[in-house]
């Protein structure tokens, strides 16, 4: 549900092509009724004020998400604000682990999809050509990149190979999925500090967070 749905959805604009790759699916708003004051199709109604319609469908093949265009209204002025700008993509989505503190599973389901390194290096290219490699940083914002460990040890060889001095950071790691191959390979693209994903040693914290890490093999 993106604000291209939105915006469709208010100016009354059908879009097959668009609605077909990208299926107005899964959202909450304010409830809509027909003259009747019947609510609409296919919307659960979970309370008085709010209609929901529960998501079914998610993504599988994500090269065919558009490349971002950063450069909208206010973008220009953060650049040149802001000391060290960043641009965010993302190479993965969905997550199978269902900690209580996320909500990735409900927003992007619980299988992982990858995009290809191809993709990916089409989408880096694009920003480094507007806005120059050196002015900015990267930020990976995917919740944990390396389910598909040897993917992703691929996709940052690639990227070394591809673009020299490339400035990135990852918003999250799962630190069950760290090794040396891993980290042998974020050096590669010169990635000099980590951000572990939240853990916790009380067993209690981890039954209430959903997220069992074992201490003994850690």
């Amino acid at each position: 549900y993106t604000l291209v749905h939105i915006l469709n959805e208010i100016f009354e604009v059908k879009d097959t092509e668009f609605e077909k790759t990208f299926p107005y699916n899964g959202y909450a708003r304010k409830k809509i009724v027909n003259e009747l004051s019947i609510p609409v199709q296919n919307i659960e109604v979970k309370d008085q004020n709010i209609e929901v319609k529960e998501k079914s469908f998610f993504l599988k093949d994500l090269d065919l998400v558009p490349i971002p265009d950063w450069d909208i209204k206010g973008y220009s002025e953060y650049f040149s604000t802001h000391p060290r700008p960043l641009i965010p993509f993302m190479a993965t989505r969905g997550c199978p682990l269902h900690c209580s503190f996320c909500n990735t599973d409900i927003q992007w389901g619980d299988r992982v999809r990858v995009r290809s390194a191809d993709s990916i290096l089409l989408e880096l290219n694009s920003s480094i050509n507007k806005y120059g490699l050196g002015s900015f940083q990267f930020l990976c914002i995917d919740d944990n990149i390396l389910f598909h460990r040897k993917w992703a040890i691929e996709l940052f060889t690639k990227i070394s190979d591809s673009i020299n001095d490339i400035d990135i950071i990852f918003s999250n790691f799962d630190v069950r999925f760290l090794s040396d191959d891993v980290l042998d390979s974020l050096k590669l693209i010169n990635v000099e500090n980590i951000q572990i994903a939240t853990e916790s040693g009380s067993k209690e914290t981890q039954r209430k967070i959903s997220k069992y890490l074992r201490l003994d093999t850690f």
